[in-house]
């Protein structure tokens, strides 16, 4: 009975405590997801497909104008509303100022894992020293992550920027729908990353 009690008093003090640090901890966790290397010039900047708009594509736009790169590669395939993926990137990039002759494409990869696979041989194939790539926020540790796997002993070095505009913010993100499943998708495939 003892054992039981101190049972109840424990998991009632447990219950106390999340509910009182309930904002800073659910912050902290969306904060995790979120990393990002120092930003220098590079050779490329690669963008993955995803996010929710043209984020994305435009936070590489920026950062071309900004001198950081020569080159912009657009990664993904597949169709969305009945354009392809790479021509959907190809005219957010055009739209957002890349011009044709700055932009390179890896039109074959559905996944992050798939895109850092399908990346290594175009990058190294280019003589790429130094790679930035592109994304959402919260999609940033796992990116760097499997990246960083894939590309072990390449003469490439990958850094990863997150997007500095991103609709997503670890800010309440437990409030707002679309947020809610981007932290706990991400950190489930996070976790298939890590055990693979």
């Amino acid at each position: 009975m003892r054992a039981f009690l101190r049972t109840i008093i424990l998991l009632a003090l447990l219950l106390l405590l999340l509910v009182t640090f309930h904002q800073p901890l659910l912050t902290a966790a969306a904060r995790f997801l979120i990393v990002q290397d120092p930003l220098e010039k590079v050779d490329v900047i690669v963008v993955l497909s995803g996010g929710r708009r043209d984020e994305r594509v435009r936070q590489a736009a920026d950062l071309y104008k900004e001198g950081y790169a020569p080159l912009v590669l657009l990664s993904g395939g597949e169709e969305m509303m009945g354009i392809s993926i790479p021509e959907l990137l190809r005219r957010q990039a055009r739209a957002h100022g890349i011009p044709a002759a700055a932009l390179l494409f890896e039109p074959g990869s559905t996944s992050t894992g798939e895109q850092a696979r399908n990346l290594r041989p175009i990058l190294e194939g280019r003589g790429v020293r130094r790679a930035l790539v592109v994304t959402s926020s919260y999609h940033t540790r796992r990116t760097r992550y499997l990246f960083r796997k894939t590309f072990a002993g390449s003469p490439v070095e990958i850094r990863v920027y997150p997007v500095q505009n991103d609709i997503f913010s670890p800010l309440a993100w437990w409030t707002r729908e679309q947020d809610t499943e981007s932290v706990i998708l991400e950190y489930i495939k996070l976790a298939l990353a890590l055990v693979r």
